[in-house]
């Protein structure tokens, strides 16, 4: 009975990997500490982290949840369904807004399945007061949706405002060290058509250019601070920072 438990312990290790990455929240994509990591598969695991996480899981299907809590209230979340296959493998975790994601969950990789819209069971005649509250809840929600998003705008503004003083300098000096090349641009340019964000493999489609060249221009570009990689499973995404400079 030993031995065997023995021999099946030995199987599961064989088939483990190492999940990691890093933790960063969704306005300033920076990172964040005291996360709260919670993986739920074959098997179940919940811990705190600061800035970055590691675990050894494995191989299967996971919905993996993170949570970011201030105040005692929650401030940032996420929620994504993965799938581990490979020994090594990194998956950053970027939290949005918690009271946005409640009303505008973000998209999942393809292979999540969404569940089938059931079509809406007609109840008896009620009395118009059940319509109207509905109503209201709905116009509610958009209406924090919409004042959100101006905040968040008017609070960029505002920063951008303060710092062009103090970075004008700085700014005039890189522009004069480092000029973008037209595919550096043309990159740029479709980042910020499709949204400031694409996964690398989909650039690398539209460019029409070689591994080894794509990542070459986007390692100088985010050395200058134009955009940012993450690392979802075997791919990259790809972030936009800033827009490249008018010429």
């Amino acid at each position: 009975m030993r031995n065997l438990f023995l021999l099946l312990l030995s199987l599961n290790l064989l088939h483990s990997a190492t999940l990691f990455g890093d933790i960063y929240d969704g306005d300033s994509f920076t990172h964040l500490n005291n996360t709260r990591v919670k993986i739920e598969g074959q098997v179940t695991l919940q811990f705190i982290s600061n800035q970055n996480y590691s675990v050894d899981v494995p191989f299967g299907n996971y919905n993996l949840t993170a949570t970011y809590f201030k105040d005692g209230k929650i401030e940032y979340y996420t929620e994504e369904k993965i799938t581990v296959s490979q020994e090594l493998m990194r998956y950053d975790l970027v939290l949005l807004p918690y009271d946005l994601f409640k009303f505008n969950p973000p998209e999942n990789d393809s292979d999540v399945v969404q569940p089938p819209v059931q079509p809406p069971v007609q109840p008896p005649a009620q009395p118009p007061a059940q319509d109207n509250t509905l109503l209201i809840a709905l116009t509610a929600a958009v209406v924090l949706i919409v004042i959100y998003l101006f905040y968040k705008q008017l609070k960029k503004q505002e920063a951008v405002s303060e710092k062009q003083e103090d970075e004008e300098p700085e700014e005039e000096k890189i522009e004069e060290e480092y000029t973008l090349d037209d595919e550096s641009r043309k990159i740029l340019e479709i980042l910020k058509s499709s949204g400031g964000r694409m996964l690398q493999k989909e650039l690398r489609d539209i460019m029409g250019a070689s591994q080894s060249n794509m990542s070459l221009v986007l390692t100088e570009l985010e050395q200058l601070g134009y955009i940012k990689r993450f690392k979802r499973g075997r791919e990259n995404l790809l972030k936009l920072i800033k827009e490249p400079p008018t010429s």
